[in-house]
């Protein structure tokens, strides 16, 4: 029974790999069986590699949880930690709460030719995420982000910074969907359609454009009372928004052009 719970697990953790953030294409490579000799350092005497994953049977002493396993979801190199050395980053799924997004990121440096485990980061999710050079040629990540709880959707995109104190990431652009929830005053309708790097709007272009469809609707007394005896709240109009956002070398910030999206299911760059 306990490998059966061991296989549902597996199979939800790849669902969730391979529905969330559709609209983002990932730069993160998919997991090989290469990864194994790296992920004994993580979890020693507990990597595995078959035919449908690599990862880890027992959950990584640094993670409290135990509800293994954990499975590698990408891999990432590049120059995170400083211009002159490369970084590894190993993206997994599972033996996490949802306070930490069910996963993080396994932070490898190569030092005298070997991959060495430095650190795990918990909550940090690197397998949906584009690498953004610095002016000062170390790298950053874009990534996308999805979570949802008690009748509220959210959808994102965030910069994660191995040299930030806040290394989970700053928030670049949110969208909320609040419809499902249950007989609220007011509902947001949204989801981000798709994410394009340098597109031109007019005579400007942008480090990364978003297109999103949004509606925002205030409910009346009758209609709360309506919903409490069982009937459906009418769904907000929605429409659909692009917001840019320029890159300075250093930060995400909106773009100057951008026309003005309705409040507070938006956020842009800040």
């Amino acid at each position: 029974m306990l490998e059966c719970v061991k296989r549902s697990l597996l199979l939800f953790l790849f669902a969730i790999v391979q529905v969330s953030a559709a609209w983002f294409a990932p730069a993160a490579k998919k997991p090989s069986k290469d990864l194994l000799p790296l992920l004994n350092q993580l979890c020693p005497g507990s990597a595995f590699a078959d035919e449908n994953a690599i990862g880890c049977r027992v959950c990584p002493e640094v993670i409290r949880s135990r509800q293994a396993p954990l499975v590698a979801t990408g891999a990432t190199v590049g120059h995170f930690l400083s211009p002159g050395t490369q970084t590894l980053l190993i993206s997994t799924a599972g033996c996490e709460a949802h306070a930490n997004g069910f996963g993080g990121t396994a932070v490898f440096e190569r030092l005298t030719g070997e991959w060495k485990l430095l650190r795990y980061l918990g909550g940090v999710i690197t397998d949906r995420c584009r690498i953004v050079a610095r002016r000062d040629h170390r790298d950053v990540l874009l990534c996308a982000r999805e979570d949802g709880h008690q009748g509220e959707q959210w959808f994102g995109l965030v910069k994660v910074d191995l040299s930030d104190a806040e290394v989970r990431g700053k928030i670049v652009f949110n969208i909320f969907d609040t419809m499902a929830a249950s007989c609220s005053s007011g509902a947001q309708l949204g989801n981000i359609d798709r994410v394009q790097f340098g597109a031109r709007n007019g005579v400007n272009t942008a480090a990364i454009s978003v297109w999103v469809n949004y509606g925002i609707r205030s409910y009346s007394t009758a209609e709360l009372s309506a919903c409490r005896n069982g009937n459906a709240l009418p769904r907000p109009q929605v429409k659909t928004y692009r917001v840019d956002c320029v890159w300075d070398g250093s930060d995400f910030e909106e773009a100057p052009w951008n026309t003005k999206v309705p409040a507070p299911g938006v956020r842009k760059a800040a």
